[in-house]
């Protein structure tokens, strides 16, 4: 048997659903029972979490909330040290950037707020991600990965790291980025499989929350517009009434 909370868009708990698996039927060893009991647990367990990272994106329009939940979750399901939400800076400069959400282990470094500055994120890259393309690394060391980009991850105690692209329609946002950092992980394709499809909803919630903001801005910007006119035509009106008491005062 296997387990969720849900959560409501303020993290408060409001109902548990669950999933029974009958394995009795099974004439297997043990040892090749419990392997399936973990599977099985492990392929429940990643399910929920997608479906509820996915209703909380369709219920709020709120970045925070749904960063906040998407990396605590991540890191719970893939039993993993860190997980954060990497943002680009504003001016589309590729290079810059900080992290804007994070769920880190006990006895390992808090990155939150942390500024990056990377001159060798060239626009290769940056193309490479915008394709939807990860990168994958069990081992920096080992990986290949450039001695610089090296020095900034091991700087952050990773030692096993899974990056995810995450797009807003097609331009790119930010990267969702996995760390082990107590040693080498293999990731597995259907831990991959997962880490892209959560990856896909968070770029839905970031063009949707975009787009709020957006209408919310243009409602704005035409709210202080009638409000202009609004006072305009009171000031005319003023100024009506005026000249037309000096009109009756002139003709006494």
């Amino acid at each position: 048997a296997y387990g969720l909370v849900q959560r409501d868009e303020q993290d408060r708990p409001y109902s548990m659903i669950g999933i029974n698996f009958d394995i009795s039927a099974a004439k297997r060893d043990q040892q090749s029972r419990q392997q399936t009991e973990q599977t099985i647990r492990q392929q429940a367990e990643r399910e929920f979490v997608l479906r509820e990272i996915t209703q909380r994106i369709r219920k709020s329009l709120d970045l925070p909330t749904i960063f906040g939940t998407a990396v605590r979750e991540i890191r719970q399901v893939m039993e993993t040290d860190r997980v954060g939400i990497f943002k680009f800076a504003d001016n589309n400069n590729f290079e810059e950037g900080e992290f804007v959400a994070e769920a880190v282990g006990n006895g390992f470094e808090a990155i939150l707020g942390a500024k990056i500055h990377d001159p060798g994120f060239t626009e290769q890259l940056v193309r490479y991600y915008q394709q939807g393309k990860i990168s994958v690394a069990e081992d920096i060391h080992t990986a290949g990965l450039r001695d610089d980009e090296v020095r900034v991850l091991a700087k952050f105690q990773v030692r096993a790291n899974l990056v995810v692209p995450l797009l807003n329609g097609s331009e790119l946002w930010g990267l969702l980025c996995i760390h082990h950092c107590a040693a080498p992980r293999s990731w597995q394709a259907i831990e991959i499989n997962l880490i892209e499809h959560i990856a896909e909803q968070i770029g839905i919630g970031i063009q949707q929350a975009t787009l709020y903001e957006k209408v919310q801005s243009e409602l704005a910007i035409r709210w202080r517009a009638e409000e202009a006119i609004a006072l305009q035509l009171r000031q005319q009106r003023t100024l009506g009434a005026i000249a037309q008491q000096i009109r009756n005062s002139l003709k006494i």
